[in-house]
């Protein structure tokens, strides 16, 4: 909860900031631009496709997604031991086994990013054998300069409520891209969005 809270100070920093260049504009004093730096550092993004990506599986095997060409798919950063698990881990559950007969999949990409999926490959482990009905892939970060580049492409076409490429960063575990049938990411659930306006998204798609 600590690194969440950060990233709203961060958000909020940023917004008093530009605020104060609008103030000054003015008085023609150049300021440098925060986002400047903040771009330097983010990952540069050229594919046009989910499907262009590779990930790896927890049996150390690459797996194109485009193997998933034809299925609407709900990709999900799982912490094991984080406060939202039991309620995620059930909803999504039941939501995969309703919608397992059109082609609707769960990516699970366990994650320790929020230092809440401690010991390595075996929550991911666990969560296959005790969830079969999801489809659970080898631990990776979501953010920071070690992310998974499918994360980064992710959050460069949905970057959140502020709609920010610069501010789009996963805020807490068990964020949510919706893909369609087509490979297009059309929607980002975070985690406190309502499990029920995932649901309603995920019809529309079936």
């Amino acid at each position: 909860m600590k690194m969440y809270k950060s990233f709203l100070i961060f958000v909020t920093t940023i917004s008093l900031w530009m605020s104060l260049v609008s103030m000054v504009s003015m008085l023609d004093i150049d300021i440098p631009d925060p986002m400047s730096q903040i771009s330097s550092a983010t990952p540069q993004v050229t594919s046009k496709s989910i499907y262009d990506y590779t990930v790896k599986n927890l049996d150390g095997e690459y797996i194109s997604l485009s193997s998933y060409m034809g299925y609407v798919l709900l990709i999900v950063n799982y912490a094991s031991t984080c406060g939202f698990t039991m309620m995620n881990v059930n909803y999504l559950s039941n939501l995969a086994k309703l919608y397992a007969d059109k082609n609707f999949k769960i990516l699970m990409f366990p994650s320790n990013t929020f230092k809440q999926n401690n010991g390595g490959e075996a929550p991911g482990i666990m969560l296959r054998t005790n969830h079969p009905e999801f489809d659970v892939f080898s631990i990776i970060e979501v953010n920071g300069s070690s992310e998974d580049a499918l994360y980064t492409y992710l959050k460069s076409v949905q970057p959140g409520p502020l709609n920010c490429i610069h501010l789009s960063a996963i805020p807490w575990n068990f964020s949510k891209f919706l893909v369609d049938r087509n490979g297009n990411v059309v929607k980002r659930f975070d985690t406190y969005d309502s499990l029920q306006s995932i649901d309603e998204a995920v019809k529309v798609l079936i």
